[in-house]
């Protein structure tokens, strides 16, 4: 390779570390914007692709690189950054741009550059599992506008497969997006699932995150079970409370100063059963944002000529309370566990 000696740069543990680059292979050329013979140096990747690239773009996207440049410059000393160490190459002195050789592959280094490269370009990360070793790439070489930009892709990713979102977000440290995740993994109806990050993580961590979706799972459990005993002492005058429709067999203790036990409309208790249940499955508000959940209990609501008037009024009411009192209710439960 153009008879140069040099050494190949050696990513971090979550890079997609492959062989080290081969002595025979003829290397290509990268598409643009990287492909340009007059730049002033090459990075090359471990599957034998040369991206033409500005020292400068580099230096102002990653100190790392600022560094190791620096370096090269002067005394081409190591650094004591393990990251600039992993960075060292040889430079020369040739008027030809100096390569340098990473254990990357190019379908890692095409996304990291082509981000912070202008003028703004896409990078077509079509899975998690694209996305994750870029991500990997750009925390080693502190690039923190390109993780800026795939911090985005991994958020939306969080709504797929949060558990692994969750998992992985430490990693870029990326607390903001792990808390999002976690969030998302516990509004999941099913909290089994199998991720391969699982792997990677100890017994105890994995469950402190389930022993956290349980206390979360039965302190709303208990707030259905109480029977609107939580309610606030000035509640409006629900319509469900005080219509004849109601029966005695249906009762709530409000807090109020009476303690007397109300009777409450059946379409009503059966509506509030429901809510109990679908939180019990997923803990979390958007649950109750369900239209069809309003629009059962309106229906069977109007087949009272009282109710009917107010139902739409009621329900907006009380669903305001509820998520209110979910949600001082989850919040006692502490942060989410960290990993």
């Amino acid at each position: 390779m153009n008879g140069r000696s040099r050494k190949p740069l050696c990513p971090g543990s979550e890079s997609n570390t492959l062989s080290p680059p081969s002595q025979t292979r003829t290397p290509s050329t990268a598409s643009s914007p990287f492909k340009l013979p007059r730049t002033d140096v090459i990075l090359r990747s471990v599957d034998g692709v040369d991206f033409h690239t500005w020292k400068g773009i580099l230096i102002e996207a990653s100190p790392v690189f600022a560094d190791m440049f620096a370096i090269g410059a002067s005394t081409n000393t190591e650094s004591e950054s393990e990251a600039t160490n992993s960075l060292e190459g040889t430079l020369t002195s040739k008027a030809e741009p100096p390569v340098i050789d990473f254990l990357e592959h190019s379908s890692v280094l095409d996304p990291l550059l082509r981000t912070c490269y202008p003028p703004p370009h896409t990078a077509n990360l079509p899975s998690l599992d694209a996305l994750k070793p870029v991500l990997a790439a750009a925390h080693k070489y502190q690039m923190e506008g390109v993780l800026e930009v795939f911090k985005k892709d991994l958020l939306e990713y969080a709504h797929i497969t949060p558990l692994r979102v969750y998992l992985l977000a430490p990693s870029f440290d990326m607390p903001d997006v792990a808390e999002v995740a976690a969030g998302l993994f516990i509004a999941r109806p099913n909290a089994d699932d199998y991720v391969s990050e699982l792997e990677e993580l100890s017994a105890g961590s994995y469950y402190r995150l389930l022993a956290y979706r349980k206390r979360c799972t039965q302190t709303l459990a208990d707030m259905v079970a109480s029977k609107l005993s939580w309610l606030p002492d000035k509640e409006p005058q629900y319509q469900f409370l005080t219509c004849s429709c109601a029966r005695e067999g249906f009762t709530v203790a409000l807090r109020d100063s009476s303690g007397v036990q109300r009777p409450v409309s059946v379409w009503f208790w059966q509506h509030y059963l429901r809510m109990g249940a679908l939180l019990a499955e997923r803990p979390c508000l958007s649950v109750l944002d369900d239209p069809k959940l309003r629009d059962q209990a309106v229906k069977k609501a109007s087949e009272c000529g009282n109710c009917r008037s107010r139902v739409c009024d009621d329900l907006d009411a009380f669903t305001a309370s509820l998520k209110a009192e979910v949600k001082r209710r989850l919040a006692m439960q502490g942060p989410f566990p960290t990993l």
